[in-house]
């Protein structure tokens, strides 16, 4: 069984390796640098902060499970309509996108199957 915290640190190291710029010289991006490679790649944030609203209004508007679900869950909801807003809104074929949302689906699966063994 994998451990869920392992995969957390694993997608957090994975997240801040994109501050460096490249694996000779490790370099830290200013803020802008940063914010412009996130626009080459994901689009305006603009467009994707209003696609991804948009995406998690339908998504948790009116759902009956929404309220009994745990944090996790949640969370690990709103970062999928996040990554897929990203997706729709720039680079479609960025896999790390797609990964990522395997990972926080994969993460929910992990904690689900723990609560079941510890049962």
């Amino acid at each position: 069984m994998v451990n869920v915290q392992e995969k957390q640190d694993t997608v957090e190291n994975e997240a801040n390796s994109e501050w460096v710029r490249d694996n000779t010289q490790p370099h830290l991006l200013t803020v802008n640098e940063m914010l412009a490679e996130r626009e080459d790649r994901y689009g305006a944030f603009e467009n994707h902060a209003a696609r991804s609203q948009a995406l998690k209004e339908i998504l948790i508007g009116g759902a009956s499970s929404w309220s009994h679900m745990k944090p996790f869950q949640r969370e690990s909801i709103e970062m999928i309509a996040h990554k897929l807003a990203r997706i729709m809104n720039g680079d479609p074929n960025y896999i790390d996108n797609w990964t990522d949302i395997a990972g926080y689906a994969q993460l929910v699966v992990d904690i689900l199957e723990q609560r079941e063994v510890g049962a």
